[in-house]
């Protein structure tokens, strides 16, 4: 218009160097097939490493947790040995600290006069089960009930971990430690598929494959996987009421695995079962289990993909009041009035309740409060 040129616009400029071969290099370019196929065949060899670095993970987890020692109940205290010479006054004292103090003075007099009594002879009443509150005289009478002893910590950010990462993390860890310690089926020895659905891809097929496993590891504990969870074996244990008592608590951190900084999760808590063989109420007593050790968080499979975080489990049970040397992963508890097993405890005395963390390195030591 008018008889002039207009000036040249910065697209027009683009386009004659482009025309004119003077452009540079592209700022984007197209991968070629060829190229597209390599990095493909990369991602799945990263995937492959580390899909088998989780499950070397998770192999050392299990390691760890079938190390656990295993606490079982003190047979007697200093107190008994010193009157041992009395054998009904032994028998009360067993029963004494087998039920942690609390009264059960009518279960120890029932089998002593288990024989027929003279003629004339008033007939002691017969033994009978826990009172109304089977935890009265522990120190677990006033804590929580169930799961609303696990509590969830507010979630703040960690080293690189967000808050909403940290939070992500205590839920699961809630969830694993109910599913361990809580699920109704497990604990009376049924399919533990709760924990299962849980663990990563790796650590899953690991503890799958480890529960048709039998036997004792080198360490002396089973080597079936259901010993990392509180599972009574079916048909031997009968729960005591509806309440298992429960205290604790978890904390996030930093920590390094391979150079990895990582998530963690430490638990450190102690779940009260009352159980009873079946029928037989009068052999009561209270397994106490130290729930203890940490849960890893990282996206294991792929770590550069910023996928969810997922667990690797560290946990350590040992359950106070069980029998030594069972080898079948269940929790078999030493009732009073049980034939003793072949394994008797040794080293200190534990108390289960304590919530110091214990420092404990043989199998199957002595406790109190059962």
């Amino acid at each position: 218009m008018g008889g002039q040129t207009p000036a040249e616009d910065d697209i027009d400029r683009q386009l004659r160097e482009l025309t004119e071969g003077r452009a540079g290099a592209a700022r984007f370019r197209e991968p070629s097939a060829a190229e597209r196929a390599e990095a493909a065949k990369e991602r799945a060899k990263a995937a492959k490493q580390a899909r088998k670095q989780a499950k070397a993970r998770a192999r050392e987890a299990r390691r760890m947790v079938r190390r656990a020692p295993r606490p079982r109940a003190a047979l007697v205290t200093s107190w008994t040995v010193a009157i041992a010479i009395l054998g009904v006054t032994v028998w009360l004292g067993y029963q004494h600290v087998r039920h942690g103090g609390s009264t059960v003075a009518g279960s120890a007099v029932g089998a002593i006069n288990s024989q027929p009594a003279p003629s004339g002879a008033v007939s002691a009443p017969a033994p009978t089960g826990p009172g109304a509150d089977p935890f009265t005289g522990t120190p677990a009478d006033d804590w929580a009930d169930g799961a609303a002893g696990i509590t969830v910590p507010t979630a703040n950010p960690v080293g690189p971990f967000t808050a909403a990462q940290v939070a992500g993390a205590y839920a699961t860890t809630r969830k694993l430690l109910i599913a361990q310690t809580l699920d109704p089926t497990t604990l009376r020895g049924g399919p533990p598929t709760a924990f299962e659905d849980l663990l990563n891809p790796a650590e899953r097929k690991v503890f799958i494959s480890g529960l048709t496993k039998s036997g004792l590891d080198k360490d002396g504990v089973p080597a079936n996987t259901r010993a990392y969870l509180t599972s009574f074996a079916p048909g031997t244990t009968s729960l005591i009421g509806s309440v298992i008592k429960v205290h604790g608590t978890m904390h996030a951190r930093v920590g390094t695995d391979q150079g990895q900084q990582v998530l963690y999760v430490d638990v450190n808590y102690r779940m009260v079962y009352p159980v009873e063989p079946p029928h037989n109420p009068a052999n009561w007593m209270r397994i106490v289990t130290m729930d203890y050790g940490h849960v890893e968080f990282w996206d294991w499979a792929n770590p550069a993909h910023g996928a969810p975080l997922e667990p690797v489990t560290y946990f350590l049970i040992s359950p106070s009041g069980g029998k030594c040397g069972m080898a079948d992963g269940y929790l078999h508890p030493d009732f009073p009035g049980s034939p003793p097993d072949g394994l008797q405890p040794r080293g200190k005395l534990v108390d289960p309740y304590s919530m110091q963390v214990p420092n404990i390195n043989t199998v199957c030591v002595p406790a109190i409060g059962t």
